[in-house]
């Protein structure tokens, strides 16, 4: 309700406040699988002793994407490395560090992520031991809903042998030739009758031990206790500090020491006589089966004991119930078959993430006899190294849609050494049909020695040759020149490959995607199209061959096959001619947005998280909507998940289509200014995720109604579909909890769109005001004024820009001012005044709705 009082306009508001694959694969299977069915979608041997393929399944009736690389250790050139930081700060990805250490004869084929690590020091969790030498001391648990509740370890002994075991540590402290046995290290809770030490990559800064019990500060030691110590090496000290019995403060961590904190009768024995100045000798020692191991990699929990399903976690824990991506090793009882297994999650249609138990089964049903799981979520990475390729690269999904840094991987290494040419690989397939005038370039894509390693290409090696009479060789080209069958015969030294080729005549053309371009002015696509023959095989032709014409004055297609789209906007036709052959493919040229999805509906839609909790809801009741009658509602909560980046998702049950090739996509936001970070993934024609920014890390920075863009990558093949919207957030400070309504997500195909924030029609009144327009609201109620802000009330023009207002609530804490910028509004212009719900009453209760108010400046 507006009243006019002394020339300046009021807006007196009562408020309702409410308390509220690829082409070196072996073999790819496609077919949707059943229930629990195992359907291999690609294998191959990657070296001498270790295969790897590539799994797809229903469990639990969602669908799930493993890698298995198998190895063996029998054979002469398989080894298991472990690969760790120098420092153990310097963290690298998975195939990073294969990079890093593949060598001459140390060939790194392939490699999965660790264990655990601290994000705060980019520390390892757990314990590390490289040919006895600790690298790091790690903890272990007093929670049995922790990963590692009892200590466990993957490691190879010294017999060659692999090994996953549980594993016990045998630290004992001595001074003036008393002994204490230690318990563990950096437990946080100190039981009762336990001894604990407290190193400098605890991760708080003491022990934070109740009083009943003494600690003892220990300095100046001769090696560093968490990083440079041997097993039974002896490690001396200085006493610096006592804390006593009864003391409630505990002291510091000193950073060239440790704290001995301990509770009962062998402690008590220990401290007495003890002093300031005395030496401590401090050694570790592992029980038997664990000495000169050539590496231990602790982690946990132990997923399979003895052939069976047996875990060291508390079964009905998040941790354990949850379905996230997963990491596992995992041997057979001779310890002479390691199984390095991840599966993918977090990505609908592809893979789901399986729970601990779901994951725990799977490896029983690979053969394991012992597993033990790794870090998951988005450190789940498998890496392989693909026939041809120098390095491992990824062969898995991860689920953040690209490599995260870790701090230690496991290496599958095949010491076998260069050999002599075996195995070749075309750029073409066993059978060609092409048609006359085609020419076919003839080229190993990949030469092989006997131990699967790949060799440089000697093109002066290759020798092609042509059976039939269909056509003649020149160098490494085959020239089709008649309609008939004939093979080639390729050699490359003592390899000999052959190809079948027919060549006959163009059944039709067609175009891929064979739907209708849509795309913005002064753009370039590329435009696929296929020669078929009767059989609708597909038929190799030269992109030259193709005559290419467009109609009304809409772009063109060059020889490369690139359309550039000019500055028309409307419709036309491209049109392909290969001899008497002709396709056609309907072309728009628009720069208004298409809409994808309106949010009238969440049915299509679920509510996922990574460390945090979400719930998806449909808008109801006076609760924000942009368009049309409703909008989706992401409530999240991010301060309940376990250390590390945090996220909530909403993901479409079925892909949404996005017509043509956009320039990027909008979609309306009403924000909570909890700068966090918005992101989306889209999904190629080739069934790729691709990551796509909404905003910039930290920028959900307004309350209200925004429309915010993502830009799509270019060159991607279509059709295009999206996946998903996310709120992430990696900063801990900023893990919060919030709600975000979504609304009319769109297709735009031209940067120089402006999307209006709102309309004026011609049959409305709006207010017409000066352009040194001062605006006075009026609440019922005191409000808070750390509210009152230029977040919470401001005013907009038509396409969203905020005009640079002065924002004050008076003495009374119920009026509010919204001066006109300095230069004033701009004059035969619209804006909007914008009250959010991010105003709070006195009590934090926030408004019902937002109030707007459209008003032109003379």
């Amino acid at each position: 309700m507006f009243r006019q009082q002394q020339n300046i306009k009021v807006i007196n508001v009562f408020l309702i406040f409410l308390v509220l694959f690829s082409f070196h694969l072996t073999f790819i299977f496609t077919e949707k699988a059943e229930a629990n069915a195992v359907k291999i979608h690609s294998q191959f041997q990657v070296s001498p002793g270790v295969n790897y393929r590539d799994e797809r399944m229903l469990v639990s009736a969602r669908n799930q994407a493993t890698r298995v690389m198998e190895l063996n250790l029998n054979d002469p050139f398989t080894k298991v490395h472990l690969g760790v930081p120098s420092p153990l700060t310097n963290l690298l990805t998975t195939t990073g560090y294969a990079r890093r250490d593949n060598q001459v004869n140390n060939h790194v084929v392939g490699a999965i992520n660790g264990s655990f690590f601290h994000l705060n020091n980019r520390l390892p969790g757990y314990l590390l031991v490289s040919n006895n030498q600790i690298l790091n001391l790690g903890s272990v648990s007093s929670d049995n809903k922790d990963y590692m509740h009892v200590p466990a370890a993957f490691g190879v002994k010294k017999d060659g042998k692999a090994i996953v075991d549980r594993y016990s540590l045998q630290p004992v402290a001595s001074t003036n030739g008393k002994n204490v046995s230690i318990t563990a290290f950096n437990k946080v809770a100190r039981g009762t009758n336990e001894v604990i030490v407290y190193t400098p990559t605890h991760r708080y800064e003491s022990s934070r031990a109740n009083e009943f019990g003494y600690e003892i500060v220990v300095k100046s030691t001769n090696k560093k206790i968490d990083h440079d110590l041997k097993f039974g090496e002896e490690l001396t000290g200085k006493v610096q500090g006592i804390r006593n019995y009864g003391v409630v403060q505990s002291p510091a961590i000193p950073q060239d020491g440790f704290v001995i904190s301990g509770h009962g009768t062998s402690l008590n024995s220990f401290v007495k006589d003890l002093k300031v100045g005395d030496e401590i000798k401090l050694t570790i020692n592992v029980e038997e089966k664990w000495q000169d191991a050539d590496f231990m990699l602790a982690s946990g929990p132990l997923l399979v004991q003895n052939g069976a399903v047996d875990m060291t976690i508390d079964e009905s824990s998040n941790r354990a119930t949850e379905r996230h991506p997963r990491t596992a090793v995992a041997v057979n009882k001779a310890g002479d078959r390691v199984f390095f297994v991840t599966v993918d999650g977090r990505q609908t249609g592809y893979s789901e993430g399986m729970t601990l138990k779901e994951f725990a089964n799977y490896l029983v049903s690979l053969g394991a006899h012992q597993a033990i799981n790794l870090d998951g979520g988005g450190s789940t990475t498998m890496a392989a190294r693909f026939h041809g390729q120098q390095f491992a690269t990824i062969a898995n999904r991860p689920s953040g849609g690209s490599e995260r840094l870790v701090s230690a991987v496991l290496q599958a290494i095949s010491t076998a050494p260069i050999g002599q040419p075996k195995f070749m690989v075309l750029n073409r397939s066993a059978s060609e049909t092409t048609v006359v005038g085609t020419s076919l370039d003839i080229r190993p894509n990949y030469v092989l020695d006997q131990y699967f390693n790949a060799l440089p290409i000697d093109l002066t090696q290759l020798k092609v040759t042509v059976e039939g009479n269909i056509g003649r060789v020149e160098g490494t080209k085959f020239f089709a020149e008649r309609i008939g069958t004939g093979r080639l015969h390729i050699s490359y030294g003592s390899i000999v490959n052959t190809i079948n080729v027919t060549v006959d005549k163009i059944e039709k053309l067609v175009f891929e995607p064979n739907t209708k371009l849509i795309i913005g002015p002064n753009k370039t696509q590329p435009i696929v199209v296929h020669a078929l023959d009767k059989a609708g095989k597909k038929m190799a032709i030269n992109q030259d061959v193709i005559r290419w014409a467009v109609s009304d004055g809409v772009g063109t297609v060059n020889q490369q096959s690139i359309f550039a789209s000019g500055t028309k906007l409307g419709n036309g036709t491209i049109t392909a001619t290969v001899g008497d052959t002709k396709a056609s493919l309907q072309v728009e040229i628009r720069e208004r947005p298409l809409v994808i999805e309106t949010f009238e509906s969440t049915s299509n839609w679920n509510a996922q998280s990574i460390r945090a909790a979400a719930t998806l809801a449909k808008s109801k009741g006076d609760e924000p909507v942009k368009v049309g009658a409703s909008s989706a509602k992401l409530n999240y909560n991010m301060t309940v998940g376990e250390e590390g980046t945090a996220a909530a998702y909403l993901v479409a049950n079925q892909l949404l289509p996005i017509q043509g090739y956009p320039d990027h996509l909008g979609v309306w936001v009403y924000g909570n200014a909890k700068h966090n970070w918005l992101r989306g993934v889209v999904v190629d024609g080739t069934g790729k995720q691709h990551t796509i920014n909404f905003t910039s890390e930290g920028g959900v920075d307004w309350v209200g109604w925004k429309y915010v863009t993502a830009t799509l990558p270019t060159n991607l093949p279509l059709p295009l579909r999206f996946e998903r919207i996310y709120v992430v957030e990696a900063v801990k400070a900023r893990q919060n909890k919030g709600v975000l309504y979504f609304d009319e997500l769109q297709a735009v195909y031209s940067p120089a769109y402006k999307q209006p924030y709102f309309t004026v029609s011609p049959n409305v009144q709006v207010a017409q005001v000066s352009s040194d327009k001062t605006w006075t609201i009026t609440y019922n109620t005191k409000l808070l004024p750390q509210s009152v802000n230029s977040t919470n009330l401001y005013v907009i023009d038509q396409f969203g820009n905020k005009a640079s207002t002065a924002v004050s609530l008076d003495e009374t804490g119920t009026i509010v001012k919204i001066v006109a910028p300095p230069q004033g509004y701009k004059t035969n212009s619209n804006y909007q005044l914008v009250l959010t719900t991010g105003i709070l009453s006195d009590k934090r209760v926030p408004m019902a709705k937002d109030v707007t108010k459209v008003f032109s400046v003379k």
